[in-house]
């Protein structure tokens, strides 16, 4: 990528090896102190554009793809109800 709107610079890498002690993956964890986004991506309420970020993900191996459509979860917990004659 030459010139990224969203540039990451990862902090830490941690090496995951296997019962044998071979290298099996890499997992790269970090904390995002600050970042910079180009003015072009931001929108009129001052956020980030996706459909003109063209973020780009990892699925596995040496498979990528592109994010194309956006959607929102609630990530609220669902109400749960008690079955009746069970009890805590």
């Amino acid at each position: 990528m030459a010139d990224p709107s969203f540039p990451v610079s990862p902090e830490h890498f941690y090496h995951i090896h296997n019962d044998k002690g071979v290298l099996t993956g890499t997992t790269v964890l970090g904390r995002v102190k600050l970042f910079h986004v180009k003015e072009d991506v931001i929108d009129d309420s001052l956020l980030v554009d996706t459909a003109k970020l063209q973020p780009v993900s990892r699925l596995g191996g040496i498979t990528y793809a592109r994010t194309t459509t956006a959607y929102e979860v609630s990530n609220q917990a669902p109400q749960l109800t008690p079955l009746a004659g069970v009890t805590h």
